[in-house]
């Protein structure tokens, strides 16, 4: 495999249809953080291989995952799989979508959401807090303008910056498996 672009995937309506399904959505995040295999995702998601191995064929024939190497493990040959850019945006071709399209991306991104709220809540209540920092909430609400909506948009990419390159830091100088999320989104009130 070639070395991977860092440039965003300016996705297709056909590939955000692919996405408007919350596995493949969740999977495409758990790629985005590392490259995995298929066991690996299993794992994680908690659904059967064979249920993985169809969402990823999904997620390859829609070019937006790519396989990214191979490792023998005994007689096993594991495939592994990362995005194939360094984000996606579907701003492009938002216009070309029907109301039931947007409507079914937005659900599955808010499912998505949601899963990874309830995740941090088993955390907390397995685990306990590990820092003050956990659970910190900042809600702003705004006038649905799309000047203002534009502009907010403008500093969650700004954000999303800054954050990936702490994240390099971060997994440079520390030796933990533990990690933590930031999530941003802009939420329909």
């Amino acid at each position: 495999m070639t070395e991977k672009e860092e440039t965003d995937i300016e996705m297709s309506a056909s590939q955000l249809k692919i996405l408007s399904n919350p596995s493949r959505l969740k999977i495409l995040l758990l790629l985005f953080e590392e490259e995995l295999t298929l066991t690996q995702i299993s794992s994680r998601m908690k659904i059967t291989t064979q249920t993985v191995h169809h969402h990823i064929s999904r997620l390859v024939k829609a070019g937006l995952v790519e396989q990214s190497r191979t490792e023998v493990k005994g007689n096993m040959v594991e495939k592994y799989y990362r995005v194939s850019g360094s984000g996606i945006s579907s701003a492009r071709i938002w216009k070309e979508l029907s109301e039931e399209e947007k409507k079914k991306y937005k659900l599955s991104i808010l499912g998505v959401l949601k899963g990874l709220i309830n995740r941090s809540i088993r955390s907390v209540n397995s685990n306990g807090v590990r820092s003050m920092h956990i659970g910190h909430l900042i809600v702003v609400s705004f006038p649905s303008d799309d000047g203002v909506l534009f502009e907010v948009s403008q500093i969650l990419e700004e954000a999303n910056r800054k954050l990936e390159e702490l994240s390099r830091k971060a997994d440079m100088k520390t030796g933990t498996d533990e990690r933590v999320s930031v999530v941003m989104s802009i939420l329909q009130e």
